[in-house]
């Protein structure tokens, strides 16, 4: 197993259910690896399955407790038929609607997220991003609420680039399970050995 997996399955695999109480501690104490330890003074970014009241953190759904140690993010690994939008995915939607200055994408949720027209790297209103209903675009999801429609972005907001993200071109897209969304974006070396088997 590679350096980037084992820091994100190395902690021991932790069943929880609706209710329980989570506690990140038992996270920075499992193993010696140097990033348990430097994970404590990081912000804990909370997933799918997860929610804070107050001071705890607790499951909402029935699953395998996960952890990234490399940007301290805690989620519940469970199966869903449809995907719930949490703060900081990334996803591949679908443009289903196209406004004057947004698109809505279908990225499987329960309603469409809103994609601003402006949320594309170098996008102004004179230059507008050659995006059409029917397009794939890859984008990061920065706002996420049971109450509100979701919100997406196709560029990195700290440094203005994309980064990967925004319209794909060429290739195939097929659907798949939530679980296995979840573990091809975070193994990179799926994708490495896939694109070398077909090239």
């Amino acid at each position: 197993m590679d350096e980037e997996n084992q820091e994100i399955f190395e902690a021991k695999p932790t069943f929880v259910l609706p209710g329980d109480i989570v506690d990140p501690l038992k996270f920075y104490t499992q193993g010696e690896n140097e990033s348990n330890i430097s994970s404590v003074d990081k912000v804990i970014k909370l997933g799918p399955g997860l929610i804070q009241r107050e001071d705890s953190i607790i499951a909402t759904a029935a699953g395998m407790l996960q952890h990234n140690y490399k940007d301290n993010r805690f989620w519940v690994d469970f199966n869903s038929k449809r995907y719930v939008p949490s703060t900081g995915d990334s996803v591949i939607g679908v443009v289903s609607k196209k406004f004057a200055e947004s698109f809505s994408v279908d990225v499987g949720a329960s309603v469409s997220a809103s994609l601003s027209a402006y949320a594309f790297e170098g996008a102004t209103k004179r230059n507008r991003p050659a995006v059409n209903v029917g397009d794939l675009v890859y984008v990061k999801v920065t706002l996420a609420h049971k109450d509100i429609e979701p919100e997406v972005e196709a560029v990195n907001s700290h440094t203005g680039r994309s980064e990967g993200f925004g319209p794909l071109k060429n290739g195939f897209a097929f659907k798949c399970s939530i679980g296995l969304c979840r573990r091809l974006v975070l193994s990179w070396t799926v994708f490495a050995s896939f694109s070398n088997a077909i090239s």
